[in-house]
């Protein structure tokens, strides 16, 4: 059997990493951060204490690292096609946004109970912020070439209500609306806009 190479080692290094990820998420999500010891992300991940500490400096690391796969997965409801012009990239953040809560209603339902617990927050403070200021940036500009004047307050109005959406799902389930909501927001910020 021939070594690895150093692509195949990459690939193996991020499965284990994305593993231990996704065994620390419910973890720390329902025990508690403070109150989950690394060797229970082990036991769940299905390895070693000490292999956790090859790929993690830290349990704050795997909370990080957590966080940050979370917003590039946000991310990419911002990542609008050049070609689209306001109405259409708001119509495809929007798709992408309502996508999101639709698919992974089990992931938010995690992250709510995360943010609710102090320790964890204290952890992610600086990376939430400077997260939180980059897409306030972006739905701010986008909301101000749709015409209104007080961009940034309503994009604080529409992250509210796209936060409330969220939770409807969770409580909800399958009996919420979402889609009926989805095609108000539309057309509350692009009246022009029909669905085909």
């Amino acid at each position: 059997m021939s070594p690895r190479t150093a692509e195949q080692n990459q690939v193996l290094r991020e499965e284990t990493r994305s593993s231990i990820r996704q065994a620390a998420f419910p973890l720390f999500a329902r025990q508690g951060f403070t109150q989950t010891p690394v060797s229970a992300i082990a036991e769940e991940a299905g390895i070693s204490k000490g292999l956790i500490y090859h790929y993690f400096d830290s349990k704050e690391a795997i909370l990080e690292s957590i966080f940050e796969e979370l917003a590039a997965m946000s991310d990419q409801a911002m990542d609008f096609p050049d070609h689209l012009p306001p109405a259409g990239r708001f119509v495809y953040m929007i798709e992408m946004i309502f996508g999101f809560i639709r698919e992974e209603t089990e992931t938010m339902r995690l992250l709510i109970g995360l943010s609710l617990q102090p320790e964890a927050l204290r952890t992610l403070k600086p990376a939430i912020d400077r997260y939180n200021k980059q897409q306030m940036t972006i739905l701010k500009e986008l909301l101000e070439e749709l015409g209104h004047d007080d961009a940034e307050t309503e994009a604080y109005f529409l992250g509210a209500q796209l936060d409330g959406f969220a939770m409807g799902c969770i409580s909800m389930g399958e009996e919420y609306p979402l889609e009926t909501m989805k095609e108000k927001v539309i057309r509350r910020y692009v009246p022009d806009h029909t669905t085909s």
